[in-house]
């Protein structure tokens, strides 16, 4: 049986982040008719007995740390004017790995371009490099937000850099693959190839979830070590939550791991709560009556605006938010503009109940249409060709 390789800049189980969900999306399309190996980081503190569904279609696992000597190493290719955030994850350990067993997979699966160090070392025809959103967007983004002028300056230069880096690698390999149509616009290359996210219709079905006891008004959810999700969750607190008193004085719930004490700081206020994280985001959401995503930065797709309308929530964002999702508003999604349109639009939905089951309902066969992952999965087949799982 052919093997595929999978290579990650962080271990893909559990799915927290977007870039783990994604991997997870590739797991599943070719675990039916190969075999899977994953060369990955392994943090500290994760559990390498605990793996989840992931031992159900993986053969091996090759894990590798950070270590001083990577970062000695990584200065070298400092003169090559490589983005920062490549630097950052140099391992020798997976360019030793690379050397010695690139030529006994099918096809090579590369997450993120953060790991384009690598491609130097794997075969040209049988790598897919997927940039999954564009970095250098979401670095000019920050340059946009980011209160700090000297990370300002750094994320500046960062989305030069990337950009740069991002064209430069679409040139050059058959498969390259990204999930919005605004980074593929954005990066502007005719060789790059859109893959939405898919998710599992099944999964994130409202009616089989028991729903939390508390009373959630409403909801922002995500991984909040993600800057732009601690971007999001700031404004909305600074900028409309505060600032109308009838909002105030209704439960806000930020869900999500890894929350800093910039955030954990708004607890303070009776009826903000930061949950840290949580097992199972779902019975959050479904109680929930409005889940927000007022995004200001990033790139890409955001997974967490995609669960909450597969689960018929009735979502409010922005209109970097919706972007590259498509959603139409009004009818599958709300979007506010301005404090004042978030305070009338959270308050609408809030006062009609009606209103929001039927956008709900609405944003689920929305998802179901464009984001599942049975269309995932005849994206990828048509995208190939040799289709990986025949």
């Amino acid at each position: 049986m052919k093997k595929v390789l999978f290579i990650t800049c962080r271990f893909p189980f559990p799915p927290l982040k977007g870039d783990q969900f994604r991997t997870n999306n590739f797991l599943r399309f070719f675990s039916g008719n190969y075999l899977i190996d994953i060369l990955t980081f392994i943090d500290k503190g994760i559990n390498k007995g605990k793996l989840g569904d992931i031992k159900s279609y993986t053969q091996n696992i090759y894990s590798f740390g950070h270590d001083f000597i990577n970062k000695i190493l990584a200065l070298r290719l400092f003169y090559k004017l490589l983005p920062l955030q490549v630097l950052l994850f140099y391992n020798r350990h997976y360019i030793n790995f690379l050397k010695k067993h690139a030529h006994e997979y099918e096809y090579i699966y590369l997450s993120t371009l953060r790991l384009g160090y690598l491609l130097p070392y794997l075969p040209l025809q049988k790598t897919i490099v997927d940039y999954i959103d564009s970095l250098s967007l979401n670095m000019r983004r920050r340059s946009f937000t980011e209160r700090n002028i000297l990370l300002k300056i750094i994320c500046k230069i960062e989305s030069l850099l990337m950009q740069r880096y991002e064209k430069k690698i679409a040139r050059c390999y058959p498969y390259v693959l990204i999930s919005s149509d605004q980074d593929q616009q954005y990066i502007n290359s005719p060789r790059l190839k859109l893959v939405p996210l898919g998710i599992d219709m099944y999964l994130f079905n409202r009616d089989k979830v028991q729903p939390r006891q508390e009373q959630i008004d409403i909801l922002f959810y995500g991984n909040m070590r993600y800057y732009p999700n601690q971007d999001a969750v700031i404004y909305f607190i600074e900028n409309v939550y505060t600032k109308f008193i009838r909002l105030s004085e209704l439960s806000f719930y930020i869900v999500g791991v890894n929350p800093p004490s910039i955030i954990q700081k708004y607890t303070q206020h009776k009826n903000i709560y930061v949950t840290g994280y949580v097992e199972d985001v779902k019975p959050y959401l479904k109680k929930a009556k409005v889940v927000i995503a007022p995004m200001v930065s990033g790139s890409g797709n955001q997974f967490k605006i995609i669960e909450a309308m597969a689960m018929e929530c009735a979502v409010i964002t922005s209109e970097i938010g919706n972007k590259g999702l498509h959603a139409k508003e009004e009818k599958e999604i709300m979007i506010a503009r301005s404090p004042e349109e978030w305070n009338r639009l959270i308050e609408k939905l809030l006062s009609d109940s009606t209103l929001a089951t039927a956008v709900g309902k609405q944003a689920r066969v929305f998802i179901e249409q464009n984001y599942s992952f049975e269309n995932f999965s005849k994206i990828v087949h048509s995208i190939f060709d040799k289709n990986p799982s025949n």
